[in-house]
């Protein structure tokens, strides 16, 4: 968990009066004091686990602390906003499939479930992988799955990375299941391709 404290003349000073009563009463704070819980996406939130830089100290940790507080605050009032209206207009449905994709593409390992996804960027499953399907010509899985592959292979080409450690990095619970699916797509074992690059094949630890 990941919270944020500020008294409300100093969130009044950094939003403005207006916004920080409109944030205030999307959260059910319009009472003080009082404590709400509530699901943020972690998008939303990545600001305040960054706020804390460790290579910075004294005023400059200061200022670069107070300038992620006022990005988190930005986003999370867009967030707010727009879970609100329930807005699902065109141009914000592009804007969340836009940021799926971003997301997907930033992380490693274990992808998240679809339910989960739509969760995160506030739109049933369905409409989600529909309107990514139609904005980037495949489902979620589907394009992530052949993004990582792209990913496999050119690892393969440039490196030695072990073959088990590449599998766990692109999200494969056996090492097997990414060698079946690299062969489906690029006709050829991840191992055939690394010994026709002249690289060292290293032995696959089971």
């Amino acid at each position: 968990m990941v919270a944020l404290t500020t008294r409300l003349n100093a969130l009044e000073r950094l939003v403005g009066g207006p916004e920080a009563a409109a944030l205030l009463e999307a959260l059910n704070l319009s009472v003080l004091p009082s404590v709400m819980v509530r699901t943020i996406p972690r998008q939303v939130s990545d600001p305040l686990h960054q706020a804390m830089a460790r290579s910075l100290t004294g005023p400059m940790q200061k200022l670069y602390a107070q300038g992620k507080v006022l990005e988190y605050l930005s986003g999370l009032a867009e967030h707010l906003r727009l879970v609100g209206t329930g807005d699902t207009s065109d141009s914000v449905l592009n804007e969340r499939v836009a940021a799926c994709r971003d997301h997907l593409l930033s992380l490693e390992g274990k992808l998240p479930t679809l339910v989960a996804l739509a969760e995160t960027f506030q739109l049933p499953a369905k409409r989600l992988n529909a309107a990514f399907a139609e904005t980037y010509g495949q489902t979620i899985f589907a394009f992530i799955t052949t993004h990582r592959l792209d990913q496999a292979r050119v690892a393969l080409l440039e490196s030695d990375v072990p073959m088990k450690a590449l599998s766990h990095k692109l999200g494969y619970s056996h090492v097997n299941n990414f060698i079946t699916a690299f062969q489906k797509r690029f006709g050829q074992s991840p191992g055939s391709l690394r010994n026709q690059a002249g690289k060292p094949l290293k032995p696959r630890i089971a």
